[in-house]
């Protein structure tokens, strides 16, 4: 059945989108990430999407007289959902390029009918227009601007090379695993389950947020109370089972509150989504990175974003087709990702590329990506290298860390008695 094309040109989702900034104005961020000013039909909530954010951006309160529109004041008592001001705005985006393309359509079928035009240029000129409206990057430039941009980008690293360097996991060992450290992008932890992969990322978010990084960890698996206690037992030193029992003692109970404490004051911004899509994610990180200065995420794991769920038969497609989702995302906003992922069968056997749960298609996204397998011993894991890292000269094949039994943490194992273990790959 066709749809009512008729909607291509409403403005019902633009006038969702305004009213309910009115009402909620610190949504404005989010729904700035998906849409622009450009992209609303209507030039009333277009001006008023523009003040709206004026007002936001300055800190200054925001209500439809102080925009100048006191016709809209009831205006978010339409809005069905409050929650859904993003989906809106993709919807205002969606329809605005749409039009563009009806348009651009239209003009190259009257072109084709116009037998005084050369019908050759009329496609270049369609195809360019079309180019131009849907891709944002500008096309190729002389590579005089890339040593000029160059130059200017050594110079910031020699002035401030912290801002540059690969994040610290804070286990040296590790850091050279992944090559140097958390590169801006996609970078892979994955391993069968029960082996501490929540576990090491947590302990990464820590070492980050204490060093004064922004991060910002999304746990998709483990609810708010679960990830909580663990990072209240790392930094408190009391067993999680104890906090869940009430079983310790009233100096106990400093040490937990203080260890809380603690935690307020660290720059980490966290979230426990169940119903979180690539592109509420990127929404919530240029809310975090424009706010906040977001420079490290951790996302535990890739299978919980719920784009496609139930397009693709085989989840090993979809994985592919979220790291190709993802990695844009990072890369755009210069953040360093650690995203723990899933090995398949193969992988529980031996670790390489072909057990990444995705594949080839996944690992191509990566920067890097990392496998925690079972040490000789109980409680020993060897993290291995299976995708070398991006834009490194050297790296370490593997490591060993130690698992410690009582606590969320995990530890090095000095000893270096492994020539593969620890021999400096070139890339």
């Amino acid at each position: 059945m066709t749809k009512d094309l008729s909607k291509l040109w409403a403005d019902e989702a633009e006038g969702y989108v305004v009213g309910g900034l009115l009402v909620d104005p610190g949504a404005y961020h989010d729904v700035a990430a998906v849409v622009t000013a450009t992209d609303f039909r209507n030039e009333l909530y277009r001006d008023a999407f523009e003040k709206i954010g004026e007002q936001v951006r300055a800190g200054k309160a925001v209500d439809a007289f102080i925009i100048g529109y006191p016709e809209f004041m009831e205006l978010g008592l339409g809005v069905p959902n409050f929650t859904h001001l993003v989906e809106y705005a993709e919807q205002v985006t969606e329809f605005a390029l749409r039009r563009q393309t009806v348009r651009e359509a239209t003009e190259a079928a009257r072109d084709a009918f116009d037998l005084d035009k050369n019908v050759y240029e009329s496609r270049v000129q369609c195809a360019t227009k079309l180019t131009k409206f849907g891709a944002p990057g500008k096309g190729a430039v002389h590579v005089t601007k890339w040593v000029d941009d160059g130059n200017e980008y050594l110079v910031d690293i020699r002035d401030n090379p912290r801002e540059h360097a690969g994040f610290t996991t804070g286990l040296g060992d590790l850091d050279k695993v992944f090559g140097d450290g958390l590169l801006p992008g996609m970078n892979l932890l994955m391993g069968e389950p029960g082996l501490g992969k929540t576990i090491l990322a947590q302990q990464i978010t820590m070492e980050q947020v204490k060093n004064d990084i922004p991060v910002a960890f999304y746990s998709g698996e483990m609810i708010w109370r679960d990830m909580f206690l663990r990072l209240l037992s790392a930094e408190s030193k009391i067993k999680v089972s104890a906090m869940r029992k009430g079983d310790y003692w009233d100096q106990d109970w400093d040490k937990i509150i203080k260890a809380g404490e603690k935690l307020k004051g660290l720059p980490l911004w966290v979230d426990d989504p169940r119903d979180m899509t690539t592109t509420r994610l990127r929404s919530d990180l240029t809310r975090l990175k424009m706010d906040h200065g977001i420079k490290v995420m951790v996302f535990d794991y890739l299978g919980k974003l719920v784009d496609l769920k139930g397009v693709f038969k085989d989840e090993w497609k979809r994985s592919t087709e979220l790291a190709y989702r993802l990695q844009p995302i990072l890369v755009d906003l210069d953040i360093a990702g650690l995203i723990v992922h899933q090995t398949n069968k193969e992988g529980f056997k031996k670790p390489s590329m072909g057990g990444i749960s995705g594949g080839g298609g996944v690992a191509f996204e990566a920067v890097c990506a990392v496998q925690i397998m079972p040490g000789e011993e109980d409680n020993l894991r060897k993290i291995i290298n299976i995708k070398p890292p991006r834009g490194v000269e050297g790296y370490w094949h593997s490591c060993k860390l130690f698992k410690d039994p009582m606590l969320p943490m995990m530890g090095q194992v000095v000893a270096k008695d492994d020539k593969e273990q620890y021999q400096d790959y070139t890339v």
